[in-house]
């Protein structure tokens, strides 16, 4: 299992907070889940969730990936 916390910017510079879990196989797939925490701009007060699986190559990681999901407005600046 895997657990990150990441920061996505969007081009005007407001940050969507996430945190993401999941298991990756030997040969390259993947089951993730996403919870959206928040962040800076029209991120402030979201919240949400995402999951998806994928593909990928092992050693660059490069691959695809799908995902489905919702990110709340309410409370949003």
């Amino acid at each position: 299992d895997v657990y990150k916390r990441q920061v996505h910017t969007a081009a005007n510079g407001d940050a969507l907070h996430a945190e993401w879990t999941g298991t990756f196989g030997q040969d390259g797939s993947s089951v993730l889940t996403i919870e959206f925490t928040g962040g800076t701009g029209r991120f402030t007060g979201v919240s949400g969730e995402a999951a998806g699986a994928g593909q990928s190559d092992p050693t660059t990681f490069a691959g695809t990936w799908w995902f489905e999901g919702m990110i709340s407005r309410i409370g949003a600046k």
